[in-house]
């Protein structure tokens, strides 16, 4: 029985592969020069202040040659008075993030998404952090501002924070909140 189990499962895994439900699939924009605009509402003791900030992608950086497909690059998240630059890879298995160039350990990585793409998948989101990150829905709408994006998928992050990626346009939708504030962050435009 145990054989069948993991056969099944390999199969499902297959067939998410096969659907494009894949990391690549829902990173974000890969061509250089592609900026998207996001909205963030912070509500804090029945205040809520408003602001916009963009999200820049500079373009490739390189590419491993790994065996993984892994292509690595880089962006800057442009928000009032600062602004961070980093990097991103991605590759069939997973959307990671890094502080910088020089930090790409795995210590250093955020997992944003991690294959296989199917509820209830569950990984470490950060080597240095006992936070996981949950996969709670697949295939989803999701409306912003920005327009409404069908397939999305919806990732828990530890017990505060739910992120939704769209297919080709990456993150679209982040909410975290906790006993004292709410943060919604929308996208507006894609540019």
């Amino acid at each position: 029985m145990p054989k069948l189990f993991s056969l099944l499962l390999s199969l499902i895994a297959v067939s998410a592969f096969a659907q494009g439900l894949t990391p690549r699939r829902y990173c974000e924009p890969i061509k250089p020069n592609v900026r998207k605009v996001f909205h963030l509402i912070h509500t804090a003791a029945g205040k809520s202040d408003t602001t916009n900030f963009e999200w820049y992608t500079y373009g490739q950086l390189d590419s491993l040659d790994d065996g993984t497909g892994t292509i690595l690059y880089s962006y800057q998240d442009r928000r009032p008075r600062v602004t961070l630059k980093g990097i991103y890879s991605v590759c069939d298995t997973a959307l990671t993030y890094y502080p910088s160039r020089d930090q790409t350990e795995d210590s250093d990585a955020v997992y944003e998404l991690r294959a296989p793409l199917e509820k209830d998948n569950l990984w470490q989101y950060q080597l240095t952090d006992p936070g996981m990150a949950k996969i709670i829905a697949t295939g989803e709408t999701v409306a912003v501002p920005a327009g409404t994006y069908k397939d999305c998928i919806v990732v828990r992050i530890g017990d505060g924070t739910t992120k939704y990626y769209a297919p080709d346009i990456g993150i679209v939708k982040t909410v975290t909140k906790d006993a004292n504030f709410m943060d919604v962050t929308e996208l507006v435009s894609v540019l």
